[in-house]
């Protein structure tokens, strides 16, 4: 059997262990459908797998949005401060009083242009400078090389070629015993030097255009050879992803009841997220919370993972606002029931 990717595959071979459980593969190319009927032995429900990979995006909405939200929210603020401090006056910055009381539309002309970048485009940008560096003279020593961008921005060719060719440079240096102007060094007990340097990746060309940087760490290791190099960003939940993944799972979901007579059975969406939520998780499941009021017909979103040997294993987050035949039966993925 074919399967889109592996989390499609997971969520197969989960149901196909489990006595007394059927699958009907329901998406086989041609017609958008929900792609599985699963039928233990008191009922069925209907199943669609999505694999999220832009879990984070430096803006969770379009940029203009989420400056209107930012703006909005510091109003609120400043209107709450008003009200406990009536008898005090509160002193703005010109560019604070700019972006708090522009006029709509110039606010709109003002942050439109600007990119929001996500954790993918991030992490095959990511991809193609490990393996420029992995691939220069500076590839085979035995260094850990760390770099923290403060955001997900995307370096454009000049930039990238820019920054590898000096980072190659100056740990060529650092090498040989030359440590460059701007580098501060940390002795660590037993560890030897680390090497920290703040790298301006992307220069303002206006006003309203938001600077870039990344921390760049470097150390010794022992034991293997080789370059290890590990590269992070930095942003905020990807609620539109999230928005226009459950959108899209829930048309598959309802096209899939009505072909198959089963539009009374619960319906189900498996995300499968490609990143570490951490912290953010809960305001995830506040979130996916709220969406799921708009779906009458969405039963619940589990969540596709593995416990520390590798076992399969769900989290499931019930809708509240469904009607009761559409619930999700506790028991359906049998590990953890969110509520």
């Amino acid at each position: 059997m074919k399967f889109v990717d592996e989390s499609e595959k997971a969520v197969y071979e989960f149901f196909d262990s489990r006595p007394g459980w059927s699958i009907k593969k329901l998406d086989l190319g041609g017609t958008r459908s929900a792609d599985y009927l699963l039928t233990g032995p008191k009922y069925s429900f209907l199943c669609e797998v999505k694999t999220v990979y832009s879990v984070h995006a430096n803006y969770s909405y379009s940029v203009v949005d989420d400056r209107f939200q930012d703006r909005d929210k510091q109003l609120n603020e400043i209107e709450l401060w008003k009200s406990d401090n009536p008898n005090s006056r509160l002193i703005l910055t010109k560019d604070q009083f700019e972006y708090l009381y522009q006029d709509d539309a110039e606010f709109r002309a003002r942050y439109r242009h600007l990119q929001r970048n996500t954790e993918s485009v991030f992490d095959k940008s990511s991809t193609s400078i490990e393996e420029e560096i992995i691939n220069s003279s500076i590839g085979n020593l035995p260094c850990r090389l760390r770099i923290d961008s403060d955001d997900f921005y995307v370096p454009s060719p000049i930039e990238r070629r820019k920054f590898t060719e000096w980072l190659v440079a100056e740990i060529d240096a650092i090498a040989s015993g030359r440590v460059g102007r701007g580098w501060a060094i940390t002795e660590v007990a037993g560890l030897g030097n680390h090497y920290t340097f703040l790298y301006e990746i992307h220069t303002p060309t206006h006003k309203n255009d938001p600077r870039s940087q990344y921390q760049i760490t470097l150390s010794r290791k022992t034991g293997s050879s080789g370059m290890e190099i590990s590269i992070f960003g930095y942003g905020d939940l990807n609620f539109a992803k999230f928005d226009e993944v459950i959108a899209d799972g829930v048309v598959q979901l309802e096209k899939a009841g009505l072909r198959e007579e089963a539009t009374d059975s619960p319906q189900v969406i498996v995300l499968s997220l490609q990143a570490f939520l951490a912290f953010d998780r809960p305001r995830l499941m506040s979130h996916l919370l709220s969406l799921m009021e708009n779906y009458s017909t969405l039963g619940a979103i589990a969540f596709l993972g593995k416990d520390l040997t590798g076992k399969t294993t769900f989290d499931v987050l019930q809708n509240p606002c469904v009607k009761n035949e559409m619930k999700l039966p506790p028991d359906a993925f049998v590990e953890k029931f969110i509520g």
